[in-house]
């Protein structure tokens, strides 16, 4: 993006909102994390690996589409 097209007033604002907030999330892919330092979810060393549910089932296989249509209260 060119940010010589970006209009001021429009920055204005944004930053009016920011500064008003409570709080702010940013939701962004994983390589904006791993880029950072942060652990990502499914890498070595992620928040997922060697994690289990309540019920012994793998992070992944929890939160799959197949757990959502079979079982919605673990998902």
């Amino acid at each position: 993006m060119n940010h010589d097209s970006i209009d001021p007033a429009v920055l204005d604002r944004v930053m009016q909102l920011f500064a008003r907030a409570r709080s702010v999330l940013f939701i962004t892919g994983a390589g904006i994390s791993a880029d950072s330092g942060l652990p990502t979810y499914r890498g070595i060393g992620g928040l997922y690996e060697d994690a289990t549910t309540a019920e012994g089932l793998a992070i992944e296989e929890a939160l799959s589409g197949d757990m959502l249509r079979k079982q919605p209260k673990i998902y």
